[in-house]
C-alpha cells in the first residue's frame, strides 16, 4: 500500500509539473505571436510611409531622402493609458525613419520617457535640455540642439508635442513644404489644427485616419524652415504652460510666412485622465519680451 502511495504521488507530482510546462509554453506562445503581430503592423507601417514618399518622388528611389528633423518630448507617464500615448507616439516616429530623422528631447539627469522612445527602436536623443526653476523644458535650448544635431542638407525642422500622432500623410506635407520653400526661398512655420480622440489602447499610423473627430484650433505642431530665424533669439519659451503655442505661432508671424497645413497633414491628439492638464507654473509665455499675441 505504502509503495503504491509513494508511485501515486510521483505520478501526481510529474503531472503537475507537465501542467506547468504546457501552461509556460502556451503563455510564451501568446506573447511571442502578440509581439509578432506588433511587428507585422509596424512594417505595414513602414511600407504606408513609403508608398506615400514615392507619390511625390516616384518609385524606385533607392535612398530616401530624409525631409526633416523632427523633435519631441514628454515625462513619465502618470497613468497606463498615457504610457500607452507615449508608445504610440514613439511608434509612429520609428516608423518614419529614413523620411524623417526624430530626436526626443531629455529632461536633466532623468531618463523619463526616453526608455520608452529607445524601446520603440529609435536612436536620437538630446541631451541638454534647459528647464526653468519648476522643471518645465524651454523650447529655446530643444531647438538649438536640434539645429546641431539635424544634418546640414536638411532643410525643414520641428517640434511636437508628446502626444500627437500623425499618419502617412506627413510625408507628402513635408515633401510639398519643401518644394515650396525651395521655390519661394521665404523662411516660414506650418501648424495646423487637430482631432481629439479619448485613447483606449494602441493606434498605429493605419488607423490615424479613422480616429479622426472634428478638428480643433490648437497648435500642437510646428514645422519650421531653419532659415526662419537665428534660434538662438527665440524667446524663452516654456513648453506645457500658459500661452505657449500661440506665443510660438505668433512670434513666427513676425518673421516669416505662417502656413495652415490642416488640408493636407492629419494629426490626432492621444487624450487620456492625465494628459492635457494645465501645468502647475506661473509661467505665462505671452509675457517675454519681444511677444504680440492679440486676445
Amino acid at each position: 500500500l505504502a509503495q503504491g502511495l509513494k508511485v501515486l504521488g510521483e505520478c501526481r507530482r510529474k503531472t503537475r509539473i507537465s501542467v506547468l510546462v504546457f501552461t509556460v509554453f502556451g503563455l510564451a506562445t501568446i506573447v511571442l505571436n502578440m509581439l509578432l503581430v506588433e511587428d507585422i503592423i509596424r512594417i505595414q507601417d513602414s511600407i504606408r510611409v513609403v508608398r506615400e514618399y514615392e507619390k511625390f518622388f516616384g518609385k524606385g528611389v533607392s535612398s530616401p531622402r530624409t525631409l526633416a528633423c523632427f523633435v519631441t518630448t514628454f515625462g513619465r507617464a502618470r497613468d497606463p493609458l498615457e504610457l500607452i500615448a507615449h508608445e504610440n507616439t514613439a511608434s509612429m516616429y520609428y516608423s518614419f525613419r529614413g523620411f524623417v530623422r526624430s530626436f526626443f528631447a531629455m529632461s536633466p539627469g532623468s531618463l523619463d520617457g526616453a526608455d520608452v522612445w529607445l524601446a520603440a527602436g529609435n536612436e536620437d536623443l538630446l541631451f541638454h535640455t534647459e528647464t526653468n526653476k519648476h522643471g518645465r523644458p524651454k523650447l529655446r535650448s530643444i531647438i538649438t540642439q536640434l539645429e546641431e544635431a539635424c544634418p546640414p542638407e536638411v532643410e525643414l525642422i520641428a517640434f511636437v508635442n508628446g502626444d500627437i500622432l500623425f499618419d502617412a500623410s506627413l510625408v507628402h506635407t513635408l515633401a510639398a513644404l519643401s518644394s515650396w520653400h525651395n521655390a519661394s526661398k521665404q523662411p516660414f512655420m506650418a501648424v495646423g489644427k487637430r482631432s481629439n480622440h479619448g485613447l483606449s489602447g494602441r493606434i498605429h499610423i493605419s488607423e490615424v485616419a479613422s480616429k479622426q473627430t472634428d478638428l480643433f484650433q490648437s497648435e500642437d505642431y510646428f514645422i519650421m524652415s531653419r532659415s526662419l530665424i537665428d534660434w538662438n533669439a527665440l524667446p524663452e519659451y516654456v513648453i506645457g504652460v500658459t500661452a505657449f503655442h500661440s506665443a510660438l505661432a505668433d512670434w513666427a508671424h513676425h518673421r516669416g510666412a505662417l502656413l495652415d497645413v490642416s488640408d493636407t497633414l492629419i494629426a490626432l491628439y492621444q487624450t487620456t485622465a492625465s494628459g492635457g492638464q494645465a501645468a502647475e507654473d506661473p509661467a505665462n509665455n505671452a509675457t517675454l519680451a519681444g511677444v504680440r499675441v492679440e486676445s
